[in-house]
């Protein structure tokens, strides 16, 4: 986990983050490590990212996460602060834009 974008030394420790949280961001950085990261640059200079990066996400919990199951969403042990992991992962790609696109399904749900 030594990436340049990574700041875990420096993260206050937090009462409200437990060992569920650590897992929730060692599965998101895994996913960006795999996933984004490797083509990010290539996707930015395209103007696009492929439509399977949704698929894969949502395998991992990324999309729906927080809500409803019902409705396909993720929201069993879920709280605020798995959103904020899954925003401070996704940021280490370097790309707002891809992250905007990838989680803009947010907005209207």
């Amino acid at each position: 986990m030594d990436h340049p974008l990574c700041f875990d030394s420096t993260r206050l420790t937090c009462p409200f983050i437990g060992a569920g949280h650590d897992d929730w961001r060692r599965s998101v950085r895994r996913f960006v490590d795999r996933e984004i990261a490797p083509h990010v640059n290539n996707w930015d200079e395209n103007g696009g990212f492929p439509r399977e990066l949704h698929i894969n996400a949502a395998e991992i919990g990324l999309i729906g996460l927080g809500f409803p199951e019902e409705l396909g969403g993720v929201s069993e042990n879920v709280d605020v602060f798995h959103s904020i992991i899954a925003a401070e992962e996704l940021a280490r790609a370097g790309s707002g834009g891809l992250v905007a696109g990838l989680m803009t399904h947010g907005i209207g749900l």
